[in-house]
């Protein structure tokens, strides 16, 4: 997934890994791949876990694969939340194919929003998985949906 990110014109992109193998993967696949085919070049993989790892400040994106236990999920949300109101950047979250969706529901900073247009047909047509999207409002926090 850090490669897919790093297709398309991100500042950075970063991943957290709990799992000491996967993180290494994730290195040895950094390390090794083409850079000519990459619009973001600074790519990297942390090994930690995601209730320890400082999230940037400012605008960013967060990408969930089906991730974490619940309990662990929702602590990440509220995190991710409580980053929002101190950076008072615009936060986006991407969730993909998970049954923990009803966790972002409780969370009333958490917004979900639809993509519209031709982008929400091509997501329908070709996601190989189902996507939600949200975004974080907070007070601190007004994201702009352009």
């Amino acid at each position: 997934m850090l490669l897919t990110a790093a297709r398309f014109p991100f500042r950075e992109v970063i991943g957290i890994e709990f799992s000491r193998v996967l993180h290494r993967q994730a290195c040895d696949n950094i390390r090794n791949h083409p850079r000519e085919h990459l619009a973001c070049t600074e790519i990297a993989s942390f090994h930690t876990n995601a209730l320890e790892f400082d999230f940037p400040e400012g605008d960013w994106v967060a990408f969930f694969f089906n991730p974490f236990p619940e309990d662990v999920l929702y602590r990440v949300a509220q995190r991710i939340v409580d980053s929002a109101r101190v950076s008072k950047g615009r936060i986006y979250v991407v969730f993909a194919n998970s049954d923990r969706l009803p966790i972002f529901r409780k969370i009333p900073e958490l917004k979900r929003i639809y993509p519209r247009g031709p982008h929400a047909m091509l997501l329908r047509a070709l996601a190989p998985v189902p996507f939600d999207f949200f975004v974080v409002e907070t007070e601190e926090a007004q994201p702009s949906y352009a």
